[in-house]
């Protein structure tokens, strides 16, 4: 971590070792990390900022998945007009779908 420039850091328990917060808390990072059940003093961290970490583990896990589509998608070489596209995939994984409550019968 040392030379760059976050805002946010946000990681599982297995992170919640001394030296990455105090690392992360001196370079100006807020960290949102959960403490390990076995912490004595347990700190507080955003829990709605924690809950978005979930969306983007799954979007990096379908790039993964589907890294050959992608990286054809942005080669505007070798297909010109992809439907494809980074913005595309980021709206579609992080937008919530509108709720719809069930009609009453």
């Amino acid at each position: 971590m040392a030379g760059l420039s976050v805002k946010v850091l946000i990681a599982d328990r297995g992170y919640d070792v001394n030296q990455v917060i105090d690392t992360a808390c001196a370079g100006g990072s807020k960290v949102v990390i959960p403490s390990k059940r076995s912490r004595k003093v347990v700190r507080t961290y955003d829990t709605e900022l924690y809950k978005k970490r979930h969306l983007i583990e799954h979007v990096f896990r379908w790039l993964k998945q589907y890294r050959e589509v992608v990286l054809l998608g942005m080669l505007n070489v070798l297909i010109p007009f992809s439907p494809l596209s980074i913005s595309d995939l980021s709206s579609f994984f992080l937008t919530k779908p509108p709720r719809t409550t069930p009609e009453p019968t």
